[in-house]
């Protein structure tokens, strides 16, 4: 039952997979999968008994460096991707799991002691099951951490899918990218069948059913429908890696699923810079510490704009209480002009009032309107009085004047009057209430 369940992870589903080292698997594995000798092949350089992915961090740089090594897979069987820490425990199974990368790379986004991520990646690729939501998560974790990636030494297929997701991609002079294609392979085992004195027969409902069955040859119908799904699985892949890379879908396809060493990775726009793991770390913690540098200032420019708009606020008030202020003194001012003007109006009533009664009192017709405003504007500039009382008030006031000082008659033209001193006091006091004489 292990052995079939193998079986249909290797045979019959669109795997994104350098060819060789499927070629490898299969050569390893021919024995225990029941393939005649004419299926093993030889080939193939990466061990399958490498250690699994190893999550770390460098608390110095805030850099969580994610280790992806070997064959990937969507599910490790035996649950080797289920243990506390979301890192896969293969113990030598040369596998890695999506599952389990997903696990650390949620990790890595939740330890505020984590600023960057690295991956490191070293794998000839896998089945397509979980790489494209793994990938998907990767490229969003852009958004909140920087995330850089290298070849260390192989990111082919899947595992290039993963790389591609990264900011920036780093491969090692003799490192290897690509593979931006989908393999898909059908064993026809009906002759080795034979050979070996079986007939399997199938009995199945929906024609369809046994269509990638190694124990039916491989029918013009199901080869159509497994290149529908290969060809699916290629757009998916071709679309990821043209989102990472910023390359066009056109440019990725042109690959034809080639592979890319060193600096030729860099002018295929595969990669970014040619760099191992070391290169790719220290450009990762320099770019953290640059982003450091750059907080702090914005820290600083961000304290500097509250101060300043604390500032700006204690002056807008005091402002506002300065104007406040000078409102209420010009007011102030506004009523005392009003009410001077008032004062002085009611003064000068107060005199043509009086030349009125003192008029009336003494027979005198009083000053009709005209004089009292001639009177009034005299009063009011003071300086040529008599001169403005002229001819309007003459008679009266002075037979008025007389009458009450026994003074005789007198004159407003200063030509004609001997006494200048009683002119002055005499234009002064026109009017002037009992008892009260106005100034010289």
């Amino acid at each position: 039952m292990a052995l079939e369940h193998l079986k249909s992870l290797i045979f019959g589903r669109p795997l994104l997979v350098a060819a060789g080292k499927l070629d490898a698997i299969v050569g390893g594995l021919a024995v225990r999968l029941g393939l005649p000798p004419a299926q093993k092949i030889a080939g193939g350089h990466e061990s399958e008994f490498k250690r699994p992915g190893v999550y770390s961090v460098d608390a110095s740089t805030g850099v969580a460096t994610i280790q992806v090594v070997g064959t990937l897979m969507d599910r490790l069987p035996l649950g080797l991707d289920d243990d506390e820490d979301g890192a896969a425990e293969a113990k030598n199974s040369g596998l890695a799991g999506y599952r389990a990368i997903a696990s650390d790379v949620d990790r890595a986004l939740a330890d505020p002691s984590v600023e960057g991520i690295l991956l490191e990646v070293d794998s000839y690729g896998g089945e397509a099951f979980g790489l494209f939501d793994l990938a998907d998560k990767i490229h969003a974790a852009r958004a909140t951490k920087p995330v850089y990636a290298v070849a260390s030494q192989k990111a082919l297929s899947a595992g290039y899918a993963l790389v591609s997701q990264a900011d920036r991609v780093f491969v090692p002079q003799a490192g290897e990218v690509g593979s931006v294609g989908v393999l898909c392979t059908h064993v026809d085992q009906t002759a080795a069948d034979a050979a070996d004195g079986y007939r399997v027969t199938h009995v199945h409902a929906g024609a369809r059913k046994v269509d990638l069955s190694p124990h039916v040859a491989l029918t013009p119908e199901a080869k159509a429908r497994l290149e529908v799904e290969v060809a699916q699985v290629y757009e998916t892949f071709v679309a990821s890696v043209s989102r990472g890379r910023g390359l066009t879908a056109e440019a990725v396809r042109a690959t034809e699923a080639g592979t890319y060493i060193g600096q030729k990775a860099v002018d295929a726009g595969l990669a970014d810079e040619v760099g191992d793991v070391a290169t790719a770390r220290a450009a990762l913690a320099a770019t953290i510490q640059t982003k450091r540098s750059t907080m702090k200032e914005l820290e600083q420019l961000r304290a500097e704009v509250a101060r300043l708009t604390a500032f700006s606020d204690a002056g807008a008030k005091e402002l506002a209480v300065v104007r406040a202020t000078l409102a209420e003194r010009e007011k102030a001012l506004e009523a005392h002009k009003a009410d001077a003007t008032a004062r002085k109006a009611k003064e000068l009533d107060g005199v043509v009032a009086q030349i009125e009664r003192d008029c009336t009192a003494a027979g005198a017709t009083p000053p009709d309107k005209a004089q009292r405003d001639r009177i009034r504007a005299a009063l009011d500039v003071n300086e040529d009085l008599g001169r403005e009382l002229g001819s309007a008030v003459k008679d009266r006031c002075l037979a008025l004047v007389g009458r009450s000082t026994g003074a005789g008659a007198m004159t407003l033209d200063p030509a004609k009057t001997a006494d200048e001193d009683r002119r002055k006091k005499f234009v002064s006091g026109v009017g002037a209430p009992a008892g009260e004489k106005r100034g010289a």
